[in-house]
């Protein structure tokens, strides 16, 4: 939930009319919009005729002033207990409907999957002011309050803290379209009389402020006297922060300007300009953004949302311009592009070019706490504090002067110093290439470094790790540019902190700062008391709700994997200590005994026992721990359906959870029928999300009847994203098994393969497939050279894949009897490694696999291997014959023989064997698989390897029986 605060110092500037634009205009996007009216001594929103009846009827008739004067008892007697015993009127009760027309469409009719919502200012009369309030206002104190505060000071922060707690908890009740949903967006319309109010409105709650401010002397007074009782002491809103947290609009501006006109405005971004402080880097912090809003008749006679009804009008357009800025929130993936944008810009500007960068102006997040990328101290900070000889010395060794360049070079030093998008080696080359730049190539670079910043800033509020995640790379990394040694810059940039040198005032108030400082203190340091002091700090900073977060996030750390138990055990105790009874994190700590060099499953099974029988309130966690349970306990999948069904509910129009229901119903309890209820449903809530389709597709593709039905669901996914790769894939293997069509089969694999991320699972399947294709099609120098790939691609996957035990046991085949073809490592490994090598690591890997679950396709994996060996594991065999369940685990194990057989012509005759034994299965075992069988014809293109009279895959004479 934004809460954003609404302020004019004066009445009649159009300020109500602002916010209700921008909450209708929220709501017809799909947002949850609710309005607050603190504007006590003179309401007006509970007047509009927009107003519609009360969601509670313990509420009714009830507003802002009286959940205000429910505190009047505790604040005339704060000592007496009794006083303060139900006072608290939670603010959800107050909630009223607001329609976006003057007709009442029933709830929410007229807004598309979002709500207006409206708290006014009540029945309780307001009357004058509390002594010493004079029209003048005192310093705005901080959301954490101040050491001096009053007892109705602290008792309104107290207000604004549960107020927030209620409101961030409430969710849309039915019937409402946006039923479930949280609060998106608080406005708050406010401005100077009642004396505590700004201190609610602009100080506790606000994290984003808005003043309204005619132009007249009067407005521009006011205005001059709110911006320094912000200013004030620097609590409110820190230095380098005034950019963030604030802006102004100019209302309202007339139509016809004029001279004078222009000359008001002229002296109001003046005052905004004179408002500036000066940062830790010797520069003025950045100037608030500033809009206009122009004059309307129509604002006079109508209480209609212009910017709703009107969008296209000049009064329409300038709201949506604020409202763009105000939004402030970008999609990790989309942000994670746009940087991606920027640092190539960046890099190209060194090489000649005529590009002119394209700037996006992004709003800046919301938050209590300072930017930690705003008051940076100056480029120098690893010198300490240097003598100004000290300092212009290293200032000409890093970048030369050149008088035909007139930017500021300390300038320029301090916005590559703080870019968190290059790499070292990056802004070295800059300062190489700086004096063969032209002014205009400089200039390029200072504008795409500002978008730099506000792209980051934008993450702050959702993804605060994906701006300290560089942070603690990026700018260590400058520290020893400037100190000519990389160790140096990271020592200088890690212990300083902790002795009390404070070089990023502002990121130290975040506890993402000092727990990177943490984990880089036991990672690159080995300093175990360093990092607990660094984690003390982080406690110390954060605010008490924050405390199961920090201890979720202490337990997150990413450390190397031979860091010794006991420090994952301390930071268990100092986690269990901060969150005492917080469920989730047995979940973090089960999730790391998984995935740890040596699993722990019988204690990670008891943790994760209680959170299956008590699943969290949350969809996302619900899908992590799906994802786990699945993933390294897939014997336990049977019971995370409950989880995804308590993830469906806490968002029923959510198509996430539907699609993952589909693929549990699919791939482990082998209810078809349901899971294809399932997928439609996912793909009914959202028809543009290609993922369902695909499980759609590979649901069909049980059915022998239903293959056009599938061949069409992996077609809509691929048109509604052709770089999911996963549906090339099954298309692929749709044209070579159904079709026979090998050549189409080759263009899905290779299609699919040019659109993957080179690295990722999905290049492996691709790879893989290939690799089987040509082994068919008699081409076996193609066939090997796409599965090494594979392997080196299943090899580098964070969890064990199966296929790579039948890929390393395949490719150590009788070519070298030593150790087989080595495979060279494309990225990360540090040496070759011989196949031989690989065959023994996924042969354990197997074998934890098999020992979490039985069913585990490990199983036929180690039982091939066994073959290779000359000795089959007979046990094994029986234990898969008893577990074969379906048609399709059946035949997924005769093609996966008859493969390895022409990967491995040694061991052709103990596959045949076994492939002979599969074809004929007893009848009774058949009847009980669960789902429909394949093809007759599709079995017996295994016959004749079965019989002997085929070598495998790739003889001759077996071609036609797979290949058209």
């Amino acid at each position: 939930m934004k809460i954003i605060s609404f302020f004019s110092f004066k009445g009649g500037v159009g300020r109500t009319a602002l916010l209700t634009n921008l909450g209708a205009y929220w709501a017809g996007r799909g947002k949850v919009v609710v309005l607050m009216d603190l504007d006590l001594m003179a309401p007006g929103l509970a007047y509009s005729p927009l107003a519609g009846p009360y969601l509670y009827p313990e509420g009714k008739d009830l507003g802002m002033s009286d959940l205000i004067a429910a505190l009047q008892p505790v604040i005339e007697e704060p000592d007496r207990e009794e006083a303060a015993q139900g006072v608290f009127l939670p603010p959800h009760w107050l909630l009223r409907e607001m329609h976006l027309s003057h007709q009442d469409g029933g709830p929410g009719k007229d807004q598309d999957q979002g709500q207006l919502l409206l708290i006014d200012a009540g029945s309780h009369p307001v009357t004058g002011a509390p002594p010493g309030s004079d029209g003048i206002l005192a310093p705005i104190p901080p959301r954490r309050g101040t050491p001096d505060e009053s007892d109705r000071q602290t008792l309104y922060r107290s207000l604004a803290y549960q107020m927030r707690e209620d409101l961030e908890h409430w969710r849309v009740p039915e019937p409402y379209p946006a039923a479930g949903r949280t609060i998106d967006y608080l406005l708050i319309d406010s401005r100077t009389g009642f004396a505590e109010l700004p201190d609610l409105s602009l100080g506790y709650l606000a994290d984003r402020i808005v003043l309204v401010a005619g132009l007249n002397p009067q407005n521009l007074k006011g205005l001059e006297l709110t911006l320094r009782a912000l200013l004030a002491s620097n609590e409110r809103i820190p230095i380098d922060e005034l950019h963030r947290q604030l802006c102004v609009v100019f209302s309202p501006i007339p139509t016809a300007e004029d001279e004078t006109v222009f000359a008001a405005l002229e002296e109001a971004h003046s005052l905004l300009n004179q408002s500036r402080r000066i940062a830790a880097n010797r520069e003025y912090e950045r100037v608030p953004e500033s809009f206009v809003l122009h004059y309307t008749p129509i604002l006079a006679t109508s209480e209609l949302p212009l910017a709703t009804r009107w969008p296209e009008s000049l009064y329409g357009r300038e709201v949506l311009r604020i409202a763009h800025h105000l939004e402030g929130k970008t999609g990790r993936e989309d942000q994670d592009q746009t940087l991606r944008r920027i640092r190539d810009q960046i890099l190209q500007i060194t090489a000649p070019a005529e590009q002119t960068p394209e700037t996006t102006p992004v709003s800046p997040p919301m938050g209590h706490r300072p930017n930690p990328l705003t008051n940076l101290p100056a480029w120098h900070w690893p010198l300490g504090e240097p003598d100004e000889p000290a300092r212009m010395k290293r200032l000409d060794e890093l970048l030369p002067a050149d008088s035909a360049i007139t930017t500021d070079r300390e300038y320029f030093l301090n916005r590559l110093a703080n870019s968190l998008v290059l790499t070292a080696e990056e802004k070295q080359d800059i300062l190489q290439s700086y004096p063969s730049l032209s002014p205009d190539r400089v200039d390029e670079f200072l504008t795409i470094f500002k978008e730099e910043q506000k792209g980051f800033e934008s993450l702050l509020e959702q993804f605060p790790d994906g701006v300290f995640d560089p942070f603690h790379q990026r700018v260590p990394e400058w520290g020893g540019i400037v100190l000519g040694d990389e160790n140096a810059g990271w020592r200088r940039y890690l212990y300083a902190p902790l002795k009390g040198e404070s070089l990023f005032a502002h990121a130290e108030a975040w506890p993402h700062y000092w727990l990177g400082l943490a984990r880089e203190l036991i990672a690159r340091m080995g300093d175990r008391e360093a990092a607990d002091q660094a984690i003390e700090r982080a406690e110390a900073v954060a605010d008490p709700s924050e405390l199961e977060t920090l201890a979720e996030q202490l337990l997150e750390l990413e450390l190397p994997e031979t860091t010794p138990a006991e420090i994952w055990n301390q930071l268990e105790e100092r986690a269990r200590r901060l969150a005492p009874g917080h469920a989730w994190l047995d979940f973090l700590i089960a999730r790391r005994l998984l995935q740890a060099p040596e699993p722990d499953l019988a204690r990670a099974e008891q943790l994760l026992t209680h959170l299956l029988d008590h699943p969290p309130d949350d969809s996302f966690r619900c899908f992590l721990m799906v994802t786990l349970v699945i993933g390294e306990l897939p014997r336990l999948a049977i019971r995370t359906e409950p989880i995804l069904r308590q993830a469906i509910a806490l968002d029923l129009k959510d198509a996430l959870p539907w699609h993952n229901l589909g693929n549990l119903l699919t791939e482990h309890l082998n209810r078809y029928e349901e899971a294809e209820a399932v997928y439609r449903q996912a793909i009914e809530l959202n028809p543009k999300f290609a993922h369902p389709w695909n499980g759609l597709g590979d649901l069909l593709m049980q059915y022998p009847d239903r293959y056009e039905e599938a061949e069409a669901a992996y077609r809509q996914a691929i048109e509604l994203d052709p770089k999911f790769a996963f549906s090339w894939n099954g298309l692929g293997l749709l044209h070579q098994t159904l079709h026979r069509d090998c050549e189409e089969a080759f263009r899905c694999f290779t299609e699919g393969l040019t659109r993957s991320k080179p690295e990722s699972l999905e290049a492996a399947h691709l790879q893989l497939n290939l690799g089987r294709l040509e082994l068919v099609r008699g081409r076996p120098d193609r066939a090997r050279k796409a599965l090494e790939q594979a392997l080196d691609l299943f090899d580098r996957q964070p969890r064990f894949q199966a296929n790579a035990l039948w890929l390393a046991v395949g490719l150590a085949g009788p070519t070298d009897p030593e150790s087989g073809p080595r495979l060279v490592s494309k990225t990360d490994h540090s040496a070759e490694e011989s196949i031989a090598t690989l065959v023994e690591r996924h042969t354990r890997l197997a074998r934890e696999a098999l020992e979490r679950d039985p069913k585990s396709a490990a199983a036929r994996y180690l039982f091939i291997a066994s073959l290779a060996t000359g000795e089959a594991d007979e046990a094994l065999w029986q234990e898969i014959l008893s577990r074969l369940e379906t048609h399709q685990a059946c035949f997924g194990f005769i093609n996966d023989l008859y493969l390895f057989a022409g990967l491995r012509p040694d061991t052709a005759p103990a596959a045949a064997q076994r492939v002979a034994a599969l074809l004929a299965l007893p009848a009774e075992q058949v009847a009980r698989f669960r789902d429909r069988p394949k093809p007759p014809d599709w079995l017996e293109r295994y016959r004749p390897f079965a019989e002997g009279r085929s070598r495998g895959a790739g003889d001759p004479a077996d071609r036609t029986r797979f290949c058209l």
